[in-house]
This record gives C-alpha cells, structure tokens and sequence, in this order.
C-alpha cells in the first residue's frame, strides 16, 4: 500500500508540474479554444513532447527543431564553472541545457552542475535507424530518456526525478516545446518518440468512409493520424476548421516529410513516412496558439 502511494505521490507532483507549464503556455490560447468536433489544441501537443521524453532521448535545437532517438555518446567531459573538469557517463546525465557561455547540466541524481561540455556534437540515431551528428552549437537542450511513473511501475529514484522536473521548468522547456510546434510539423511515431520537419506534400487524397474520396490542399490539413493496419481501423484526417473525417488515406498520397537534423548535403532529401512507422503527422501551429509566439520560454536561457 505504501508503494503504491509513494507512486501516486510523484505522478501527482510531475502532473502539477507539467500542468504549471503547460496551463502558463496556453492561457491566451484558450480564450480562442480550437472547434469541438478534434482539432489538435496546444494543450494536447504540447502534452505529446511529455510522453516522448520517457519514449528515448530528446533534443530540442535553437531552430526550435525536436528530434527523440537514442543519444550514442558514451561520456562527456564538463569544463566546470568552479574549475576543474569532471567526466560524466552517459547514465549519469539527465539534461544538458546548451549556452552560449555556460552549460547547465542535471544528473540522475537531482545535483547540478555548470561549465562547458566539451563535445562538438551529440551522435543521434532515430526512432527509424537514421544516424545525425548534432553539432553542440546547434542544440538547445538534450534531455535523456526519462525514468517516469507509470502504472506497475515506480522510478527508481522519485525524488532526484521530482527535482528535475524542477529544473526543467527553469530551462523554459515548455516554452522550447511551443517553439517547436509554432516552427515546424511533427511526426510522431508508434512508441511515442517524435522528429521536426516539413511536409512537402501540396495535397492529399483520402478516401472518406461517408463522403468517398476527397482531395484535401495540405495548408488546410491540422493532422493525420495513420492506423497501423487498414484492416482493422481507421486512418483521421483532420482539418484546421476542425472537421475530423474517418477512412483511409489514400496510396497515392504517401507523406513527405522533410526532417531537421539532416547533413547540409542531404538537406533536400525528404523521408516517406510508411503506414506501421508513424502514427500521426501534425502540421505547425499558428504562433498565436501560444499568445503569438512571445509567451514564456522563447527568450534568456543559460549563458545569457
């Protein structure tokens, strides 16, 4: 019994906290909320980049680009502000906050510390098998995947992960997560890890279960979701006036999708994202679902 309160105890603290932030975000959003029949809303989204920091490792770049996947650098050695130098495994690091003078890291263990990594990238591979190299000076922050409550299971070490949340909400993520959604289009994959890009498709083509196949322009469409079999479900597409139509997207109308990340002799290259490997592309938001793109977090930061 007293397991199973400590647990309810830290997944109430992090749900505050997470609340804080994301009610902060979109507070003037909510004075305009988005039509009832599905719309994607800020508060749904930016609930989305929550769920993929315990899906892998996150990293947020100044662009405002978000890419999960699994952070391959083993250890990394900090210039401390105090003096001095410390070398750090990669399960001894929980975030690394990137400044233009000073960085911020949090550890597993709730301590801080503030110096300079000295690594001139982070080695990125991707929910789909695709390896970057994220140069250090392009990155915002680096958040390792997360060791959250979930049903049946307890963290390991709730309160280092309750202080961390804590010094999340100091970094501005919230706002680095608005910024990204305001930025760039989204895909979310089956495990919950998403990657920042661009569609390039011009339109779409869905077969409709009431209305038969529809041709939809792409700057109308607010998301698809992909159902992993056809067979068995449905695909959604959904429409920035807030109509939600149930079917199947159509062969001919495979996504495009262009992502962040990418060496600047593959940056014309676009993926196309199958049906089974993601499940749902949502399109940028307007900067006014977020107060127009001056609310918390957009600005300051370590270093500055």
């Amino acid at each position: 019994m007293q397991i199973k309160i400590r647990i309810l105890a830290v997944g109430l603290l992090l749900g505050a906290l997470l609340l804080a932030g994301v009610t902060n975000l979109t507070a003037q959003a909510q004075q305009n909320p988005p039509p009832s029949s599905g719309a994607p809303g800020a508060r749904q989204l930016i609930r989305s980049f929550f769920f993929a920091m315990g899906a892998g490792d996150l990293v947020l770049l100044k662009d405002g680009g978000a890419i999960s996947g699994t952070i391959q650098n083993d250890q990394l050695q900090i210039t401390l502000s105090s003096g001095g130098s410390k070398l750090l495994k990669r399960s001894d690091i929980a975030l690394i906050s990137f400044g233009e003078k000073t960085d911020q890291l949090v550890l597993t263990s709730g301590d801080l510390l503030s110096g300079k990594v000295q690594a001139a990238s982070l080695q990125l591979t991707t929910p789909n098998g695709v390896s970057l190299d994220l140069p250090s000076s392009t990155i915002s922050m680096a958040v390792f995947k997360l060791d959250l409550p979930t049903r049946g299971h307890r963290p390991a070490n709730p309160r280092a992960l309750f202080r961390l949340f804590r010094s999340l909400q100091a970094q501005n993520i919230f706002g680095l997560f608005a910024k990204s959604l305001t930025s760039f289009d989204l895909a979310v994959f089956p495990n919950r890890e998403l990657w920042s890009g661009k569609v390039t498709n011009q339109q779409f083509v869905f077969d409709s279960a009431l209305f038969g196949t529809l041709t939809f322009k792409a700057a109308d469409v607010a998301a698809i979701e992909l159902a992993s079999d056809p067979k068995s479900g449905s695909d959604f597409i959904t429409l920035k006036s807030g109509d939600r139509l149930s079917g199947a997207l159509d062969a001919k109308s495979a996504i495009e999708f262009q992502p962040v990340g990418l060496s600047a002799q593959a940056q014309s290259a676009s993926l196309t994202l199958k049906r089974g490997e993601v499940t749902q592309v949502v399109f940028r938001l307007p900067a006014s679902a977020f107060g127009g793109g001056h609310g918390p977090g957009f600005q300051g930061g370590p270093g500055k």
